[in-house]
């Protein structure tokens, strides 16, 4: 019996020493009234804060019987309050749920839960941004209908800019800022009378709508009061002041203590809710700097820390004020610097902290750089010649300090000024082989590459329940996502497959495929349809490769019956739907024969390997692929915690209601869903992120003019920022002091990055004929020197080099002899692209067979003739390795050619009708703009050419005559547009062309597929008649007749065309494929693997 033995946790980390500013500050008396304690960056705010936190919470205990809770500490975001948690939960050796560190918005809710709770209510329910963002949709969609009541708009803002989401989230941010300033619609109202601002005398008429909307929406009697985060700080405040009316029976919540980090980036909200917490005995601690806001953007005001040591209305407690006096963190160099940005940033009587002391840091001498210069100092620059370059230079200094300098990736970091100029700089760290990982923007959780396939399958799983239709589009797409695994090419040959079958006769491949995906079984249908005859494999082949190419239609068509079983069980929704959607998901088949995870044995059946196994193991396997994963896993509980949470909102809902409700957001949620622990990374992150934390090393990166600084105005077209201003008391700025309120934003922004540093600042930039560096980057270098391009310091560099000085010509002999002895050590490494039997060109082929053996027939599709005489590698690779060559213009050829089938003799009106009923199968990928417009009238025209052409023909005519017949060692096999009948037993074989380009006269006498096509009849393919000559028919030429290019009968059995096709049966059966130039060559999609041109010859050679 095995028997487990408990392991204690380490020891608490002993508590840092503090220096006496921090002593003072850690040791104010709980009767000394309210404090602000200012430091600049790295002086320990935070662990002052944390000292403090322990010691009254060793000191007070909380009694909530008599409302009394001891103290709290909030802290501006949630990653910098649960960091605070744990390490005062160490300290104390205490969970981490015996003290209490909130945000703001966190705080003020479980507040509002308290007070729920006591009036035997529902917990209040919190309005996620998204679902914010649809009720204002819905209520902007009404006003623009004319319904509800009016809203007096200014002019300027119409019908159409009511439509734009950018309008709409402008409409957010004052509504947003209306709320955190506790404004009522009324209140608003009268703003906008005061100030002539029409529009927020229409956004008070708005936001009226909009609580009235959330209320009744919190009617029912099993559902709680619904805040959104801007109104959840205000709401507490309110709570907190009526608590007596509103909860008799139970004492009003106190807190002995309210300690408050990272105090410049608190909002108007959270200044009144201190003051009322103030004004119930709680003692204020108040710890930032000024210098440091990032927050603005969310309604952070640096202005509240000078307003603490004052008696002002809002943001004033009389506050004693203690200044930290050693910087911790940076050593003279860092610092001074830091102070350089700081003492441009305009002040308010705050500003003797920005004279703290460095802290003495022994110096160091990094690691060699690029080119084998040694960096020596703390603060380093550079200027490269492009962004590319930028990313090739940081990934060698990167690599170089944790190669040499001894540095975790962890102990580095990248900080740039916006995120998406962050998310370009991790894609190119990922690709130099650094790994990276960042505060990545969340996405509309319906966009997802993980999420989004879940949601189709089962909206899918609902039409089919209901009898609606499914579209090719969803079928296709479902097939080529996660949970069908197959890829562009596997679906070309599912494509091709069905086409072989009598199922594809008059309908588009995708429109089978839909269709398929509802059968029980659709191998088996798909088996029982075919045609196994005649093919020029044997029929075990032939199914064999059937049943391959059908596997990623098996596999939807096996998840779709598991959530349909499931959905029609009663009381399923969403969520369960979901989950078995997810649990029948597989990993396609092709990675299931990969390692196994480290833990695990290999002896676990392959097939066996579930989806959410194969994305795990990814993760785990790190590299590109396992970021990917892991994003995936974290977009997968994202999806099941927001059906969880519609599940217990919506109670009895149907899953229709919940994709509805998930595919209406256009903005990201914030998702609380667990996410997978990241492996050691170098964190690519922006200011605002950074704020809070520190690394030994840290890059900023983009430090362009126009860019960081980004000097224009911030306010909206709605002027947020000016209510802000005037409710605040900051007044209405002019331009010139709007400006210097952005300067000074940026200033902060800047400052925040560089003084993330423990030992090393790196600052890059780019210089090229479009951009140069900043006046920031000036700051520490104001001459500018381009530094050369870098080559990254990793294996993949390392072997691109050796194998060039190994291969070129001009190598000389001793060097040459030392790269082969270096790829030769790689080599046995293991290390890949060091073995020259991987190189291109070396090995020998795989297989010298030919693809059909001797004697065996050849199956020719009259079509592929012409593709073979010309370059028969194009042919192997295109019909071979299955590349995908389709396009809006060959949907719209098959839509002209089911009508031509359809309507051998019809006049033109009966062709348009057609078209009518058939054109909205081409909307899914042509729209409803300009696009649809123009094909809509080439298909018109195509049908008028078309009707002129069979007036002239009124005899007997056969459409789409399929036939197969046997010519020598080729199998001919297809179909012809149309077989028109002639006198004496011959027909006419005519071939319709869309097309835009006719060929010559010159050309049509020696057509390969018309010529073809005479051959198959001249053997039998049309039972008692023979070929007569054939035709091309072009419909697509804008002409004002169809040009038509004819071609006589064949003059017997030793024709031109039969000796042709002899000679392609040969060449499709064959093993050799010559690549031949000609006119061809503009479009071929395989330039770059064709040994005829040079891009080819590179890879071939």
């Amino acid at each position: 019996m095995a028997s487990l033995r408990p392991v204690l946790p380490p020891a608490p980390a002993a508590a840092p020493a503090l220096d006496p500013a921090q002593q003072r500050a850690a040791t104010w008396g709980a009767d000394d009234g309210h404090v602000l304690i200012v430091g600049a960056p790295g002086t320990g705010k935070t662990t002052t804060a944390l000292h403090l936190l322990i010691e009254r919470a060793r000191a007070l205990q909380p009694d909530p019987e008599r409302g009394e809770y001891g103290a709290v500490m909030l802290a501006q975001n949630r990653r910098a309050a649960d960091a605070a948690q744990e390490a005062a939960a160490r300290r104390l050796g205490l969970t981490s749920s015996a003290l209490l560190v909130r945000t703001p918005g966190s705080f003020a809710h479980s507040l509002l839960t308290l007070r729920a709770h006591e009036r035997g209510e529902p917990d209040p329910l919190l309005i996620t941004g998204p679902d914010q963002d649809r009720i204002l949709a819905d209520l902007l969609e009404g006003h623009r209908a004319g319904a509800g009541a009016h809203v007096p708009w200014p002019e300027w803002i119409g019908p159409e800019i009511l439509a734009l989401p950018a309008f709409r989230a402008e409409l957010r941010d004052l509504l947003m800022r209306a709320a955190e300033l506790g404004l009522s619609p009324e209140q608003l109202d009268e703003l906008g009378a005061r100030h002539d601002r029409p529009e927020w005398r229409a956004g008070a008429h708005v936001l009226r709508e909009y609580l009235d909307n959330t209320t009744l929406q919190a009617v029912p009697a099993d559902r709680g009061e619904m805040f959104d985060s801007s109104r959840l700080i205000s709401e507490a405040a309110e709570a907190l002041g009526a608590w007596e009316s509103e909860v008799p029976r139970a004492p009003r919540p106190r807190w002995s203590t309210v300690i408050v980090d990272d105090y410049q980036d608190a909002t108007v909200a959270t200044a009144r809710l201190l003051r009322i917490l103030a004004a119930d005995g709680a003692q204020l601690v108040l710890l930032g700097d000024p210098d440091a806001g990032v927050q603005g953007f969310r309604g952070g005001m640096p202005d509240l820390i000078g307003r603490a040591e004052t008696a002002a209305e809002l943001g004033g407690f009389s506050a004693a004020r203690i200044d930290l006096e050693q910087v911790h963190r940076q050593g003279a160099q860092l610092r001074e610097f830091s102070q350089r940005i700081t003492r441009a940033i305009s002040t308010r009587a705050v500003a003797r902290h920005r004279s703290a002391g460095a802290a003495e840091v022994q110096p160091e001498t990094d690691a060699a750089g690029p080119q084998g210069a040694g960096y020596s100092g703390a603060l380093t620059t550079a200027v490269v010649g492009s962004a590319a370059q930028e990313g090739a230079w940081i990934a060698r200094r990167l690599r170089s300090e944790y190669l040499a300098g001894g540095r975790t990736w962890a102990q580095m970091a990248v900080i740039t000024r916006s995120a998406g100029h962050a998310r370009r700089v991790q894609r190119l760290l990922r690709s130099w082989g650094i790994p990276a990982s960042g505060q990545t923007l969340p996405r509309v959780l319906h966009e997802e590459p993980a999420v989004r396939p879940l949601l189709l399958a089962l909206d899918v799983a609902l039409a089919q329940l209901g009898g609606r239709e499914v579209s090719g589009e969803d079928a296709a797409e479902l097939l080529v996502s996660p949970l069908g695994g197959a890829d562009a090419i596997g679906l070309r040959r599912l494509r091709r497959q069905v086409r072989l079958t009598p199922l594809a006769e008059g309908r588009a491949i995708d429109e089978v495929l839909a269709a398929l995906l509802s059968s029980a079984d659709p191998l088996d249908e798909l088996l029982q349809a075919r045609a196994l005859e005649g093919a020029a494999v044997s029929e075990d082949d032939a199914a064999e490769a059937l049943r391959e190419a059908a596997r990623p239609m098996q596999q939807i068509s096996r998840l779709l019956r598991a959530a349909r079983t499931e959905l029609e069980r009663p009381g399923a929704g969403a969520e369960t739907a979901l989950w078995a959607l997810w649990d029948a998901a597989q990993a396609p088949r092709q990675a299931r024969s990969g390692p196994p995870a480290p833990e695990e044995s290999s002896a676990e059946p392959p097939q066996a390997l579930s989806l959410a196994e194969h994305w795990r193991r990814q993760a785990l396997g790190g590299g590109a692929a396992g970021q990917r994963a892991d994003a995936d896993l974290d977009a997968v509980m994202a999806l099941f915690q927001a059906a969880e949470q519609w599940t217990e909102r919506a109670p009895g809902a149907r899953a229709a209601d919940f994709l509805e409700h998930l595919r209406s957001q256009e903005l990201p949620a914030d998702s609380l869903a667990a996410q997978g622990v990241r492996a050691e990374s170098v964190e690519i992150l922006t200011a605002a992120g950074a704020a809070g934390r520190e690394w030994d090393l840290v890059v900023v990166a983009g430090l362009q003019e126009d860019v960081w600084p980004d000097l224009r105005l911030r306010d909206t077209a709605l002027a947020s920022g000016l209510l802000m201003d005037l409710v605040s008391g900051r007044g209405s700025r002019d331009y010139a002091a709007a400006r210097r309120a952005v300067l000074d934003d940026e200033l902060r922004m800047f400052a925040v990055a560089t003084s993330r540093a423990r030992r090393q600042l790196v600052l890059t930039a780019v210089l090229d004929d479009e951009t140069r560096p900043s006046v920031f980057f000036e700051l520490a270098a104001p001459e500018q020197r381009p530094e050369p391009p870098v080559t990254s310091l990793d294996l993949r560099s390392l072997v691109a080099e050796l194998r060039h000085a190994l291969t070129e010509p001009g190598t000389s002999r001793t060097r040459r002899t030392e790269a082969a002895a270096l790829l030769a050590r790689l080599r046995a490494e293991g290390v890949p692209g060091a073995d020259p039997g991987s190189w291109a060109g070396l090995p020998a082929p795989s297989s010298v067979a030919p693809l059909a053996q001797p004697g065996e027939r050849v199956r020719i599709r009259p079509s592929a003739v012409e593709r073979v005489r010309d370059c028969s590698l194009r042919w192997m690779l295109t019909e071979a390795a299955g590349h995908e060559e389709g396009s809006v213009h060959q949907d719209l050829g098959t839509l002209i050619h089911e009508i031509a089938e359809e309507h051998p003799h019809s006049p033109i009106e009966q062709l348009r009708v057609a078209l009518e009923e058939k054109w909205p199968r081409m909307a899914p990928a042509l729209g409803h703009g300009w696009l649809a417009r123009a094909e809509r009238a080439r298909a018109e025209a195509m049908l008028e050419h078309y009707a002129g052409y069979i007036a002239q023909v009124p005899g007997e005519v056969e459409t789409e005559k399929r036939f197969r017949v046997d010519v020598g060692r080729a199998h001919l096999s297809g179909s012809v547009d149309r077989v028109e009948h002639l006198e004496a037993g011959l027909v006419r074989v005519v071939d319709l062309k869309t097309s835009g380009t006719a060929i010559s006269q010159t050309e049509a006498p020696e057509h390969p597929q018309l010529g073809a096509y005479q051959v198959a009849a001249e053997a039998g393919a049309f039972p008692g008649l023979r070929a007569g000559g054939a035709r091309l028919v072009y419909l697509g030429t804008g002409q004002r007749k169809a040009p038509e290019r004819g071609q006589p009968a064949l003059d017997g059995p030793d024709s031109w065309a039969h000796q042709l096709i002899a000679q392609t049966a040969e060449t499709m059966g064959g093993a050799h494929f010559a690549a031949t130039p000609g006119k061809h060559c503009r479009t071929c999609p395989f330039v770059t693997l064709c040994p005829a041109k040079a891009d080819g010859a590179r890879v071939t050679s």
